[in-house]
């Protein structure tokens, strides 16, 4: 039976107003001095110090809702609810309560990097009403809860009107899911476990099966970690590879034999199945289920009480045993009723190589071996089956990881993943235990044309980057491919970001178009098309290498060169 999170202050979710002063509720200027303290050091064990201070100080409700929202994010993951605040809802808040126009707002957000920062700067001084941990949970129920845009400004704007000025910073942050202090959700975990003096251990798993860091420190805090409930249909954690660089490494860091499987190109993804109910979930949490009906159909016929962790992956139409590369599967993302042309056009299929639960039972706690059983028992190994077992073999040694490498290339996978046949599944974690090995990276020389200013300690640099490659050998055309935010050192940030506004043709809020004269070495996941860029093209997780400061514009690579990268048909 599920332990479901309910609203804190529910009773009060249709009251029009926000409520202040509550006297028995823990203070937010309390949670929102951590969070600045937080953001203020570097220091990875002060962070953790910090945290664990602040929580062994609170009891539940207020220490629930604190945890969550340190960690960066107004509900739990499990939750799927969001606050849909952006740009377009938090300035007009701001300009009236500060009085003064939306363009000084823009203004102020190009020189200081946020909008957060601007509104600490704007309603500095402002005493505010006294807002409680209560205050800003219910405030933030209701602001999911309003149907239309002019209700959550309304109540955004009643709530910084109650915020003090040394609230209104980190309140803007956290409604625009932009926090930014340096501070992750592990880290939340091991404060967690400090301040209620439990096993970090203990912490991690609940936090895997939950997917809530309020509950979590809920149960951590009545001693009671152990009872988390294992629910079918609730995600848990994903178990996540480490990388490492050469078939050698791989080898040397686990004991023969071990088991090499394929690491696919597709959207990983946990598979659940309850009596005739199916729901497929992401690494992120978020429901898939309404994108793929074709698997939840597929699904259906596998038996009650699983949890299935694998990829779904796109398919030829003609061939189902064939996988297409990610590009293939991109339309299908998103899709909350594909129409059944997209479902003919882009077959996809789901292939299992784990098993978490066998007949309701969690099993995840068992070695490879075992789960690898379960898991054989109910997944066809049907290469043409919507839902299908993932092949495996054993290896123990360099030779035959680089053998298996090549094969797994060849049949258009990214590379390999390395278990440990001996090792529990590790949800939520990244532990040596499975180990992926993946091609080399490709590079593309590309030249800044817009840059934007980044959040939290990098608002004063410009770090978001938009590039663009040579249309050809003969056409000086630039046509963007992408934009990457990371790669660069905070010292290379600074030079960069004075040679670029040294460079500005346009700007426009805190985005500015420039000379295009800087050019960057970038890698990537892979090539995709993508309507949103006139190449046609787009970048899959592009990552900054190097600032090329020794190649001219003219020599950057052209769009002959990204279709090169990105093949074309099927594979």
């Amino acid at each position: 039976m599920t332990d479901p999170q309910l609203p804190l202050f529910a009773a009060e979710a249709a009251a029009p107003r926000v409520a202040t002063g509550r006297p028995s509720a823990a203070p937010f200027a309390a949670w929102a001095a951590t969070a600045e303290a937080v953001r203020a050091t570097r220091a990875r064990r002060e962070k953790g110090r910090l945290v664990a201070t602040y929580l062994a100080s609170l009891d539940d409700p207020g220490g629930a809702v604190a945890a969550r929202w340190l960690a960066g994010a107004p509900f739990a993951e499990a939750d799927a609810r969001t606050l849909r605040i952006g740009r377009a809802t938090l300035w007009p808040a701001l300009a009236a309560l500060a009085g003064v126009e939306r363009e000084r707002i823009a203004e102020r957000r190009l020189a200081l990097g946020s909008t957060a920062a601007v509104a600490g700067e704007l309603l500095a001084g402002r005493r505010g009403a006294g807002l409680s941990l209560g205050d800003v949970h219910w405030a933030f129920e209701a602001i999911a809860a309003a149907r239309h845009a002019a209700g959550r400004e309304a109540l955004v704007r009643a709530l910084l009107a109650a915020a003090s000025g040394a609230e209104a910073g980190v309140l803007v942050a956290l409604l625009g899911g932009g926090l930014r202090i340096g501070l992750l959700a592990a880290q939340v975990e091991d404060a967690i476990a400090a301040a209620a003096a439990v096993a970090l251990d203990a912490v991690r798993d609940a936090h895997a099966l939950s997917g809530d860091l309020g509950e979590v420190f809920r149960r951590a805090r009545a001693g009671t970690l152990a009872e988390t409930v294992f629910a079918i249909r609730r995600p848990v954690g994903f178990m996540l590879a480490q990388p490492k660089p050469t078939p050698d490494a791989v080898a040397a860091a686990l004991d023969a034999p071990f088991v090499l499987e394929a690491k696919y190109d597709g959207i990983r993804a946990q598979l659940h199945v309850q009596d005739n109910a199916v729901r497929l979930f992401s690494r992120t949490r978020e429901d898939l289920t309404p994108a793929f009906p074709d698997v939840v159909r597929a699904g259906r016929a596998l038996g009650a009480g699983l949890v299935l962790d694998g990829e779904v992956i796109a398919v030829r139409p003609d061939d189902p045993a064939r996988i297409a590369p990610f590009r293939h599967l991109q339309p299908r993302l998103g899709r909350t009723a594909p129409a059944a042309a997209l479902l003919r056009e882009i077959p996809v299929a789901f292939v299992a190589f784990d098993a978490l639960a066998v007949g309701g039972e969690r099993i995840a706690l068992a070695p490879w071996r075992e789960r690898r059983s379960a898991l054989e028992e109910h997944v066809p190994l049907d290469v043409a089956a919507p839902i299908r077992l993932a092949p495996f073999r054993w290896a123990s040694d360099a030779t035959t990881v680089t053998e298996a490498f090549t094969a797994a290339r060849a049949t258009g996978h990214e590379g390999l993943v390395a278990k440990d046949p001996d090792a529990p599944y590790a949800a939520g974690r990244r532990g040596g235990r499975w180990l992926k090995l993946k091609a080399a990276a490709a590079t593309l020389d590309v030249v800044v044309t817009a840059a934007e200013r980044g959040n939290g300690r990098r608002a004063a640099v410009l770090s978001d980057l938009t590039f663009a490659v040579r249309a050809s050998d003969t056409d000086d055309t630039l046509l963007d491919v992408g934009k990457a935010y990371t790669g660069l050192t905070d010292a290379e940030l600074v030079a960069l970001t004075a040679t670029l506004e040294s460079l500005v043709r346009e700007r426009r809020g805190g985005w500015q178009r420039v000379e295009p004269a800087v050019v960057l070495e970038v890698t990537f996941d892979l090539v995709q098309a993508s309507p949103r860029h006139a190449s046609g093209y787009a970048l899959r997780f592009p990552r900054i290498v190097r600032w090329r400061m020794d190649k001219p514009v003219s020599e950057i690579d052209t769009l002959s060169r990204v279709r090169a990268l990105a093949g074309d048909g099927w594979m």
